[in-house]
């Protein structure tokens, strides 16, 4: 019991953090520079848009199974719960890669942006890149806290 305490106290921490993340994250998408005309460098925003996006949303999901998994508290609720945090682990895998995926064409993209909007593009990029990274290893750890958490129950 005592560690499932200790875990919430350290996960209600990663939640915040998440949290905080996303608002930056939306920060960044509302101000997200128009295409540049390059198809490079705009292949390479939109990609790290999509995952901004996609990222938002799932850290705002991370919130909503972190009240979840509190609430639970007879062993159905909490294997449903745990069903849902696997699943969630699932998705923010596929979104660390969807990630990975765009930060790989940066240098491309860099090399080719070559007028104000581009540059603007290479920016965003600059600035969303250790966010999605950050915030994609802590979610990643309150999947794996939750998850030994509710089988150690």
């Amino acid at each position: 019991m005592f560690s499932m305490v200790v875990a919430q106290a350290q996960d209600k921490t990663d939640i915040t953090k998440s949290l905080d993340c996303a608002s930056k994250l939306q920060t960044l998408c509302d101000a997200y520079p128009a295409e540049s005309g390059n198809a490079v460098v705009d292949a390479y925003g939109k990609a790290l848009h999509d995952v901004s996006v996609a990222a938002i949303a799932s850290n705002k999901k991370l919130a909503e199974l972190y009240d979840a998994v509190k609430a639970a508290k007879n062993e159905k609720a909490k294997a449903d719960v745990l069903e849902q945090v696997i699943n969630y682990g699932l998705g923010i895998a596929s979104e660390g890669v969807d990630a990975q995926n765009a930060i790989a064409q940066a240098q491309k993209a860099a090399a080719a942006a070559n007028t104000d909007k581009a540059k603007a593009i290479i920016e965003f990029g600059n600035k969303v890149t250790p966010l999605l990274l950050e915030g994609n290893a802590t979610k990643a750890k309150v999947v794996r806290e939750t998850v030994r958490a509710l089988n150690n129950k």
